[in-house]
């Protein structure tokens, strides 16, 4: 979903989350995998556990010019 809110706004919301660097925090380790204006693609361990998850975040594109690049990277993304 998108955010309506500034800046500054968004500052005050990561700070009361208790993230660094927008998207971590102390006890979990984030590593970027790969981004694009349509998704990000995050690794994610947990301190306290040796298991690591992904995390994909996809915006679809309302322009249907764009449908066939937004699947063709969601089918990539899977593999």
């Amino acid at each position: 979903m998108e955010t309506k809110l500034d800046k500054k706004r968004m500052e005050n919301v990561r700070r009361s989350c208790g993230l660094l660097n927008g998207i971590e925090k102390d006890d979990i380790e984030v590593t970027l995998r790969s981004f694009s204006k349509w998704n990000l693609d995050v690794l994610v361990k947990e301190d306290g556990n040796q298991e690591k998850w992904w995390f994909t975040g996809l915006y679809g594109s309302p322009y249907l010019r764009d449908q066939n690049l937004v699947w063709n990277l969601l089918k990539r993304l899977s593999q």
